[in-house]
């Protein structure tokens, strides 16, 4: 017999675990940014030379602020930002 309960707690459980997107900011030297530094440390791990390009990419994208970054089971997923003028 399942309770109701049970079946309630099972359905708020989250199926996907990531971060909130985030969108690169000016920083004073004394503060780190994760997100570009993990960013770097795919690229540094990367192992084939196509995924190591388009990292590059995301990273110098991200820098420039065309795109905000989550994290998604350890990878990165970029969004792109349009700014409205």
């Amino acid at each position: 017999m399942v309770m109701a309960t049970d079946s309630a707690r099972r359905a708020t459980k989250r199926l996907e675990r990531g971060t909130d997107f985030q969108l690169h900011v000016r920083l004073p030297p004394n503060v780190v940014d994760f997100t570009e530094r993990r960013l770097l440390l795919c690229v540094d791990r990367a192992k084939d030379a196509q995924q190591r390009l388009f990292l590059v990419a995301l990273v110098s994208d991200y820098q420039a602020q065309r795109v905000a970054v989550a994290w998604r089971r350890g990878r990165p997923v970029a969004l792109r930002v349009v700014a409205l003028d």
